[in-house]
């Protein structure tokens, strides 16, 4: 069993990548002036805003944007770079459950653990057949229960990415 994406998959990142040019060109154009001393204000939003919206790209990329397959007994994960990642099924421990409130409704994630770190990410978010994935991980996997992650959890894994 393949995860298929969805449309949400380029929209979200598509954006970012906007936010991080706007912000990027923000930085060359204050670098570019001659006054430096005058232009601090607009050289620090730019570079803080493009280290931010960079870090939130790459942390998207990297844990998100998974293609996973199932097929084996064993998972195999294929991030946004290309590299490969493959776990047995005994290797991984369970999943756990998170539910990201949204503006029109909630979207589920599926965290599947092997020693308390992230393997892959099914999202509901992204993922087209995500009800088709959660039926094969609920028969597949033991459940660790929902996901106490908060705002300050998602911080803290971008930051040490």
């Amino acid at each position: 069993m393949k995860s298929e994406f969805n449309f949400r998959i380029y929209l979200l990142p598509f954006l970012m990548v906007f936010f991080c040019v706007f912000f990027l060109i923000g930085l060359l154009d204050g670098l570019f002036k001659n006054d430096f001393e005058k232009h601090t204000e607009q050289i620090l939003y730019g570079f803080f805003g493009t280290l931010i919206f960079g870090l939130i790209i790459l942390y998207q990329f990297k844990t998100r944007l998974l293609s996973i397959q199932f097929s084996n007994n064993k998972l195999e994960t294929i991030d946004f770079f290309k590299k490969h990642n493959i776990k047995s099924f005994k290797e991984i421990d369970g999943f756990e459950k998170r539910i990201v409130k949204g503006k029109f409704e909630n979207f589920e994630y599926l965290h599947l653990l092997s020693n308390n770190k992230n393997v892959a990410v099914i999202s509901q978010t992204y993922h087209k057949n995500y009800y088709e994935l959660k039926g094969f991980v609920e028969e597949n996997f033991k459940y660790l229960g929902m996901s106490n992650y908060g705002h300050l959890s998602e911080i803290q894994a971008i930051l040490t990415l």
